[in-house]
């Protein structure tokens, strides 16, 4: 359509039509626009960069839009204007229950990349290691990577049973992790110490195993 073909040569010009950002989120906010001019004024809002960043709210709300193709449009646009404000903390707590996994990956790298208290993204994220989708457990293990600062042996006791997870990348994850937050020390160690012997399970074994080398 024409509105589609107008909204594509936006894409092009590039930072140039930064002035067209407010005729761009009021295409987003519309319920009634057709999904695929939705999906232009999306994209187009992307390659504008950082000069549309205003738009960030009203893409936030696109993320529960009924159409799965503008939620997954959204996603790949708003992850170009990461870290997000801890003013947008709350949005994205509610997002971490969203039905859709992606929606629940995105908010799990969004909420570990503010500049909010460490407290409050731990307590965010823990439960995200229980998930019921491995890809989404996989993202919460890699972004406690920050956290771990402040909370190394909690982060490390609550990823440790994920290294007997049922998912090759979960399992991934967790080792990527615990090689990055080595060396350990003897206190640190101490809780796994009892996955050595030969009734444990050898996933947990061999992770103690590799835990204390690297120590």
């Amino acid at each position: 359509s024409t509105r589609i073909a107008g909204l594509d040569c936006v894409t092009l010009i590039g930072k140039n039509a930064s002035e067209m950002v407010p005729d761009l989120q009021e295409l987003i906010a519309d319920a009634n626009c057709d999904v695929d001019v939705k999906i232009a004024a999306i994209r187009a809002i992307g390659l504008l960069g950082p000069s549309a960043r205003a738009s960030v709210p009203t893409l936030i709300q696109s993320l529960t839009d009924s159409n799965n193709h503008v939620r997954e449009i959204t996603v790949s646009t708003l992850s170009r204007f990461l870290p997000f404000n801890e003013k947008d903390l709350p949005t994205f707590t509610g997002l971490l229950s969203h039905k859709e996994a992606k929606i629940r990956e995105f908010a799990i790298r969004s909420v570990a990349d503010m500049k909010a208290s460490a407290d409050e993204i731990y307590k965010l994220i823990q439960p995200m290691y229980q998930d019921k989708a491995p890809e989404v457990r996989a993202v919460a293990v890699r972004s406690s990577i920050g956290i771990a600062k402040n909370y190394k042996e909690k982060v490390i006791n609550d990823i440790f049973k994920l290294s007997n997870d049922e998912n090759d990348e979960v399992r991934n994850s967790v080792e990527e992790i615990m090689a990055k937050l080595a060396p350990y020390s003897a206190k640190e160690l101490e809780p796994f110490l009892q996955y050595l012997g030969p009734q444990s399970e050898a996933r947990l074994r061999n992770q103690t195993i590799k835990l204390i080398a690297s120590s």
